[in-house]
């Protein structure tokens, strides 16, 4: 076991020496190492996880024998952090390693290296609106989605928004359903290569990643403004449920965000 990178970065200075920030503050000739990797470091206290054993060459079949690692509550560790920027620059060590290893045409490598960076940002970005998606299409899919004054209108009113509401949840549903898909098949493909060792996936993945990176972006655009559409009505602990011409204000919104070309449109 090892502790959760979040708390190792976002520790308080009682369990954790962040060298990295006091370097920054210093010429080189004054940082605390020679070697600017240990200068770039975190030195952390952490829970030991390592188990009783028995100590090598003892005996378990002696009584008194069996002698046990003497186990320390807290440890030492140190935290050394690797360049995020280094894979994404085409110039640096690590990027001409990786571009060698998956042939990319060197006309290619600007427009495939923004393309994997944007997806990156896509999939984190994806996850952080994720759970206002499932609030949305859980409410397109209830009776809150109708208007409370619903017998107040007339019949085709009634089948309008009715219609309205259908329409949405299916661009909206499938606006989702089309980043899941490329995010799918991206995470696929890295697995293969860092789990089983197989680049091939991984490069025909890259090789068709600007199309991709455009589709993924038009989705991802349409599902950030519609959340945002969804926060202004129900936010601050307002009801979900609304009247009419609330319900047609929120659906007009909903629709104005899911309206770029195939945002709502299956690519499957």
């Amino acid at each position: 076991m090892s502790v959760p990178l979040q708390n190792i970065l976002k520790a308080s200075s009682a369990g954790s020496f962040r060298i990295l920030d006091i370097s920054r503050g210093l010429k080189p000739e004054e940082r605390l190492f020679k070697s600017q990797a240990l200068n770039n470091t975190i030195i952390f206290k952490q829970p030991s996880f390592a188990l009783d054993g028995a100590m090598p060459g003892s005996s378990s079949g002696a009584k008194g024998a069996v002698k046990t690692l003497s186990r320390r509550p807290i440890q030492t560790a140190i935290y050394v952090p690797k360049s995020i920027d280094g894979i994404w620059d085409p110039d640096s060590n690590d990027a001409t390693a990786f571009i060698a290893a998956f042939r990319i045409e060197a006309d290619a490598i600007p427009e495939v290296f923004g393309a994997w960076k944007g997806i990156s940002y896509y999939q984190y970005q994806l996850q952080r609106i994720r759970p206002k998606i499932a609030e949305m299409l859980g409410f397109l899919q209830s009776d809150n989605a109708i208007a409370t004054d619903a017998r107040r209108l007339i019949g085709s009113e009634r089948e309008s928004l009715a219609m309205f509401r259908k329409d949405i949840h299916q661009r909206l549903r499938n606006a989702y359903k089309n980043t899941q898909s490329i995010l799918l098949q991206c995470d696929e493909a890295y697995d293969a290569l860092i789990k089983e060792g197989n680049p091939l996936p991984f490069r025909d993945f890259l090789q068709t990643a600007v199309d991709k990176y455009w589709t993924l972006g038009a989705c991802n655009c349409s599902l950030v403004l519609i959340s945002d559409v969804w926060t202004r009505f129900t936010g601050n602990g307002r009801t979900n449920k609304f009247e009419a011409e609330a319900l047609k204000a929120m659906f007009t919104g909903m629709r104005s965000a899911l309206s770029a070309e195939n945002v709502g449109n299956s690519i499957d």
